[in-house]
């Protein structure tokens, strides 16, 4: 992935300025680029006796450029400014086509003021039996997880938590999480089997630690049941201690399936909270957690555990010690520093993305200007312009472009029957069709309303060409 530039202006805001910008500048780059051709032609004027048409163009691009270039069989402008002109169609073309596409909004990691939420103290010492988990602080730890995952930050036990959903969790936010490692053994047992043989198999396995685990299912009445799921903790009952979870999950959907059960281990790596985990009555709270935990695990009646069982259960057990060590409130506020970031929290915020390339783009285009503003400023020094833009009369100016070369056109064309200069302000008297002599080409003119009333001369009107016709003068 490209480097890029990250702005907090709105995109649409940034790909607006930037075509502008570009807009602005390759028409710049054609005014500067036009006057240095016609400042060229002027100075090579004054050393040689003829010019090339072909540098003579004036400034060309898009059709006009790729039209010229056919009809000369060459760059127009010479070899040195065809390829500018080239090269600045080519830019401006891309420069829109690049601002349009890849200028966009992205979401990056932040720090984002946190406000009022679940806190976690340094310290701390409650005793639960058994934590809750049906009020307002378990929704808001629950979902603070699956948010931080959807937003690509961690997943674990936090120090603070909201409902914020642009949170996405770094390592400042993150205390530590339940890791459940699958025992890899998953034993089948028959359709018919009964809990007891299945706890008294784990039991005998080594996949659980006392004779009274805790486990739920979904039980249909007549003696068949599905969705087992089975919790059973290293400390039992006794209250005061680090411990760790053993569970086994029916990875079946129906009753009268073959059962498998899956297996896992799991322990805290959070020691900054262990006075929470020693504070909770695990057998108690697991027992009142573990319809929650099936719910999560199953999709509903007639479906298997998800594939992702054992992250569902470090999400469930992440939340059972954050709502403990929160002391069960939604509605703490954290001090200004400390831990976990003091009162802010990682979260996402939307930046505007301006790649590398438009950045070189933007770079290539502002120099190329001002490359040409000083070789514009130099071909018309004040010691040449002074000593030698005075040698060219008026009528010697060479053309350069269009308009230049239709003032040439018609300064010809008058000069040649006239023995007066033609003033270019007239230009836009010039005609292109068939004079009063019946010839076709170029004239001066003007139109006369058919109101039946005579014919006025314009005003400006050169009065050497003034006559009774209407039309084209020869």
């Amino acid at each position: 992935m490209s480097s890029s530039i990250l702005l907090s202006i709105t995109s649409s805001y940034v790909r607006f300025g930037l075509r502008i910008y570009f807009t602005i500048a390759f028409l710049i780059i054609g005014f500067l680029g036009d006057r240095c051709l016609a400042s060229r032609s002027r100075r090579r004027l004054l050393h040689q006796q003829q010019l090339s048409l072909s540098n003579m163009t004036g400034w060309l691009t898009d059709m006009s450029m790729l039209t010229a270039i056919a009809r000369f069989r060459r760059l127009p402008g010479g070899v040195l400014f065809g390829l500018l002109m080239l090269i600045s169609t080519i830019l401006s073309l891309t420069a829109d086509f690049a601002v349009t596409g890849l200028v966009r909004s992205v979401n990056v990691a932040s720090r984002c003021p946190f406000g009022m939420g679940l806190v976690i103290p340094e310290f701390g010492r409650n005793t639960w039996d058994p934590v809750p988990n049906n009020g307002a602080p378990y929704f808001a730890v629950a979902q603070a997880q699956l948010t931080s995952a959807a937003n690509g930050g961690l997943v674990g036990i936090y120090w603070k938590v909201n409902r914020d959903m642009t949170f996405s969790a770094d390592e400042t936010d993150s205390i530590g999480s339940w890791n459940c490692t699958d025992v890899d053994d998953d034993i089948e047992y028959v359709e018919n089997v009964t809990i007891d043989e299945i706890l008294n198999d784990l039991r005998s396995r080594g996949y659980l630690y006392f004779d009274d685990t805790t486990y739920c299912r979904s039980a249909y009445g007549n003696g068949t049941f599905s969705h087992l799921l089975i919790l059973d903790s290293s400390a039992g009952v006794q209250v005061g201690q680090i411990w760790d979870v053993r569970a086994s999950i029916d990875l079946t959907p129906f009753a009268m399936d073959i059962k498998i059960m899956k297996s896992f281990h799991c322990t805290m790596n959070a020691s900054a909270v262990n006075w929470a985990l020693e504070g909770i009555n695990s057998t108690s709270t697991l027992e009142t957690w573990c319809l929650g935990l099936q719910a999560n695990v199953y999709d509903g009646t007639g479906t298997g555990a998800k594939n992702n069982s054992g992250w569902f259960l470090e999400q469930y057990l992440n939340s059972m010690v954050m709502v403990a060590a929160g002391n069960n409130y939604l509605l703490a506020t954290p001090p200004t520093t400390g831990n976990g970031g003091g009162d802010t929290q990682g979260c996402l915020v939307t930046k505007t993305s301006v790649p590398l390339e438009i950045t070189l783009l933007f770079v290539v285009v502002t120099v190329g200007l001002f490359v040409l503003a000083i070789y514009l400023c130099a071909l018309n020094g004040r010691r040449w312009v002074s000593s030698r833009n005075s040698e060219l009369g008026a009528g010697d100016q060479p053309p350069n472009g269009l308009l230049g070369w239709m003032e040439q056109a018609v300064k010809e064309h008058y000069m040649a029957r006239s023995d007066t200069v033609l003033d270019m302000d007239h230009l836009k008297l010039g005609r292109f069709g068939k004079r009063t002599d019946g010839s076709v080409g170029i004239g001066l003119g003007f139109s006369v309303p058919n109101r039946g009333t005579s014919s006025r001369r314009p005003r400006g009107y050169p009065a050497s060409l003034d006559g009774s016709e209407i039309g084209l003068f020869p």
